[in-house]
């Protein structure tokens, strides 16, 4: 017997099962300093069957922004955002990823830090033209990727964004806080591989593997540049200088898995520095569907987090699959994470999470967390276990905005049948004016005297008063002008 989880800050997300004390588990969702696992193969079928391994990504999103921290979302599993939670129209920032909104050309970030950024950049293009192009053996990769760095370095030393011996040149770098219209696209990367190949293969010391290598690298980018254009072969939109000053920025890539896995995992590359570039302490990044990210660009991904990390930034993995999760142990390192979040899985399933744990759970533990068609989340944090049913409140629920409504038209209802009660059971007021604007005469008087007229007797005794000075002051016809005046008048 156990009282389950009840944090100081924490808010109801379910209730225990499996226990004596089926007590309610309050969990402080935005209680984590560095990352978070999540990995459910469930679905809900009351919200459109969205995931619910992105149901609890929704639900740590809003405590982020509740804490008045930022938040990106990498969604590479089709998450519709839109039903998971409020759409915080006023918060969020939406990245069309579709039409290539950020050149891959372009660096971002510090200009103390330009040594690095440009470093990352060479590391990135070479694993955004990896994604495109078939794995050779480890020789050929290498010659590859050691004749893209070269020509790529030298093609930012012409358009004088870089300069040979950086460290002792500095003040002549342009790396970031370049205008965008004035940074080189692919078009121009494209017509240096061919120089390339055509020296190449006219030189009379023709080296075979150099020339398959730039060969592969021509088609590459040609293949980006005729087919991925609109991706690849754009300045970066003005409208992408504002999005990262956003509360809440979503990344989304599932379109671009229908064109092929390596088009999003090179997008993927070439926006993710940009993306959490400017997330500081108490930040969190979010990756939907993070079981789809190729296993050779992880190393990268895990560099830009690491960077995040020292920032103070929040990373959470979510995954739609517990093995898939288990399998990509390295990325998530899920047995030093903050806490877990695991969905039901299988017998074969537990047995490799504690291998990979190192550390038995408990047999009654075990017979919970294999238990099928129940919904119930799993939570390991330190040395507490708690299996629960899940209740999130994610602001959207349909059930409970009906209540709200119908509570809403009660009320009204209520307040009119005292008001037609009040007019057909009291006395009628002598003078009241009981079908114009309300009220009755003296009633208008008093509003008139609030507004600042003059009441009826002042407003009479000052115009005589102002009549008689007048007569005093003026003579023989202008008195009987005036008089008869006054005589038209009172007539």
């Amino acid at each position: 017997m156990t009282n389950g989880l009840n944090d100081y800050a924490g808010e109801y997300v379910g209730f225990m099962i499996g226990d004596v004390n089926n007590s309610a588990v309050l969990m402080d969702t935005n209680g984590y300093s560095h990352h978070v696992v999540i990995a459910d193969n469930a679905v809900s079928d009351y919200l459109g069957r969205e995931r619910v391994a992105n149901m609890w990504g929704s639900k740590l999103s809003q405590s982020c922004l509740l804490a008045n921290g930022s938040v990106v979302h990498l969604v590479l599993d089709g998450a519709n955002l839109d039903k998971l939670g409020p759409k915080f129209d006023g918060l969020t920032a939406r990245v069309d990823l579709n039409s290539g909104d950020v050149n891959m050309f372009e660096m971002f970030g510090d200009e103390e830090d330009e040594l690095s950024i440009f470093s990352s950049q060479m590391k990135k293009l070479t694993l955004m033209f990896e994604q495109l192009y078939e794995a050779r053996d480890a020789g050929m990769n290498s010659i590859i990727r050691d004749n893209l760095e070269t020509i790529a370095e030298q093609f930012y030393v012409d358009q004088r964004m870089w300069v040979r011996n950086a460290k002792e040149n500095r003040s002549r770098l342009r790396v970031v806080g370049i205008p965008h219209d004035q940074v080189p696209r692919l078009q121009m990367f494209m017509s240096y591989l061919d120089t390339a190949l055509k020296e190449r293969e006219n030189s009379s010391k023709n080296n075979q593997s150099t020339l398959d290598a730039l060969t592969v690298l021509t088609g590459v980018a040609r293949n980006l540049l005729n087919t991925n254009g609109d991706l690849f072969n754009n300045f970066t939109a003005e409208a992408v200088d504002g999005v990262r000053d956003a509360k809440r920025v979503v990344y989304d890539f599932s379109r671009l898995m229908r064109r092929g896995k390596g088009v999003a995992m090179a997008q993927l590359v070439n926006i993710v520095g940009f993306a959490i570039g400017k997330l500081q302490h108490g930040d969190t990044v979010i990756i939907h569907g993070a079981e789809h990210i190729d296993e050779r660009v992880k190393e990268y991904i895990q560099g830009q987090f690491e960077h995040l990390f020292h920032r103070g930034g929040r990373v959470v993995f979510s995954y739609n699959d517990v093995d898939k999760m288990l399998a990509d142990a390295a990325l998530n390192k899920f047995d030093a994470a903050d806490f877990t979040i695991f969905g039901t899985m299988r017998d074969k399933t537990v047995e490799d999470y504690q291998k990979l744990l190192h550390q038995e759970i408990p047999k009654d533990l075990t017979k919970l967390i294999t238990r099928k068609g129940e919904n119930f989340s799993y939570l390991r944090r330190g040395h507490s276990n708690v299996v629960f049913h899940l209740d999130l409140a994610l602001g959207i629920n349909p059930n409970r905005e009906k209540q709200r409504r119908e509570m809403q038209r009660k009320a009204r209802q209520l307040e009119e049948s005292k008001r037609l009660a009040a007019v057909m059971t009291e006395k009628p007021v002598p003078g009241a004016n009981t079908t114009g604007g309300g009220g009755s005469n003296e009633d208008r008087k008093q509003a008139e005297e609030k507004r600042g007229a003059l009441p009826v007797r002042m407003r009479k005794a000052a115009e005589k008063k102002m009549l008689a000075t007048a007569g005093k002051a003026s003579s023989g016809p202008q008195m009987t002008m005036t008089k008869r005046r006054d005589d038209g008048s009172a007539r």
